[in-house]
């Protein structure tokens, strides 16, 4: 998982799988949801956006410095900084990279990881809000989140006063009179209270769903899309344990300087891709439940195969000559592909596939048209039209005496 080349994909993938999720959700608000009541743009999804892209520049970053110092350098992500005689790291392209890329990888992280949290909070807000309770404990958390992402941010840029050159300096003496914080003390507290912070977010709609007054079946499929969101929660998890490895050496300046960066700058980059993709999940709930199921998704490929494979052999036998009576369709059925209806006395045969003919908006259109046809009624039993001259008179019709009785 930590090869160049497995760093490289994971720069790729994870984001682009998040933007697609973001492209989902705004499809699913500006097209599916259009014109209902959480058919608009809202803060939270302008926030999920605002993710989006410094999670994009997270996986750019990686990428970076996995790539920059050369694929075949020692150094890198992926790499590891030998050492010389008396221990001290020896400095290739791929470590220096590494170095580089540490300052601003430490302060897109806390915007990105910020920005998610207060988009699932915006989120919850507007789709529970009609709980005054739960309203108020969403905007305390609201500014608690705001105030921790604005306070690593600062404490990331400013980590070495106005001097973040310092950052990549051996000079012991130098980062004393810059008066530097430790950089991995700062992620290291970083990292547990991130995932402090996502265990209370993800576990804050399950009361708020079992209060809804739906079925126990809806209250678990529910809770089974907000569940995904764990799965960020463990990328945290994970994050947290290498970060608490790597604050044991002190990654910063010291020893294998790549080999150290690698897993928790990994995990970065897993964490924010899977929590942007968890966020996105809920919103697009609607465009999920009309997916098909891989049963019913095999089951029509094989149903439109076959209906090739059928009007193909209709056709290789030619159509009836002109001016004969259409044959009933029912006499064309083969293993219940087509529909035993015959529509129109001068149309002839309809030839559609009976799935086609049971679509509903197909049937809506039908029906309509029969209604224009002056004079005339559609019998759904046979598929025929009654005219004036076929329909039954009242005389010949029971219930219409009835009626008129």
């Amino acid at each position: 998982m930590y090869s160049r080349a497995s760093l490289i994909a994971i720069g790729i993938v994870l984001p682009l799988v998040g933007v697609a999720a973001v492209a989902l959700r705004f499809y699913v608000r500006l097209v599916l949801r259009r014109g209902s009541h959480d058919g608009f743009i809202g803060a939270d999804d302008w926030m999920i956006l605002t993710g989006c892209v410094f999670v994009c520049g997270l996986g750019a970053n990686q990428i970076i410095a996995t790539v920059a110092g050369g694929l075949d350098a020692p150094g890198g992500l992926g790499g590891h900084t030998e050492s010389s005689a008396n221990g001290d790291p020896i400095i290739d392209p791929g470590t220096w990279m590494v170095i580089r890329a540490n300052y601003p990888q430490d302060i897109v992280e806390k915007i990105a990881y910020g920005v998610i949290k207060i988009s699932i909070l915006l989120f919850y807000r507007r789709i529970f809000g009609a709980s005054e309770e739960f309203r108020r404990t969403c905007d305390a958390f609201l500014i608690l989140f705001t105030a921790w992402t604005l306070a690593m941010f600062f404490a990331s840029v400013f980590v070495c006063g106005v001097h973040p050159e310092t950052l990549w300096s051996f000079s012991a003496k130098e980062k004393r009179f810059h008066k530097c914080v430790s950089t991995a003390s700062l992620l290291l507290w970083f990292a547990i209270t991130d995932v402090a912070g996502d265990f209370i977010i993800f576990a804050m709609p399950y009361a708020q769903i079992k209060k809804l007054n739906i079925t126990v079946r809806d209250k678990i499929g529910i809770s089974g899309i907000f569940m995904l969101g764990t799965l960020s929660l463990a990328a945290g998890i994970v994050r947290l344990y290498f970060v608490s490895e790597a604050f044991a050496v002190d990654f910063g300046l010291a020893g294998d300087i790549s080999g150290h960066a690698t897993k928790p700058w990994t995990w970065t980059t897993v964490e924010s891709g899977v929590g942007l993709l968890a966020a996105c999940l809920p919103p697009i709930a609607p465009l999920l439940r009309k997916a098909p199921s891989p049963i019913s998704l095999g089951s029509s490929i094989r149903q439109k195969l076959s209906n090739r494979s059928h009007r193909m052999h209709l056709d290789s036998q030619g159509d009836p000559a002109d001016g004969e009576d259409d044959l009933p369709l029912h006499k064309l059925e083969k293993d219940g592909q087509f529909t035993n209806h015959t529509i129109g006395s001068a149309g002839g045969a309809d030839k559609r596939p009976k799935e086609d003919l049971d679509d509903p908006s197909l049937f809506s259109t039908m029906q309509s048209t029969t209604q224009d046809v002056a004079g005339d009624s559609f019998n759904r039993e046979n598929g025929t039209f009654l005219t004036s001259a076929t329909r039954p008179r009242d005389s010949e019709n029971p219930l219409r005496q009835h009626s008129q009785v």
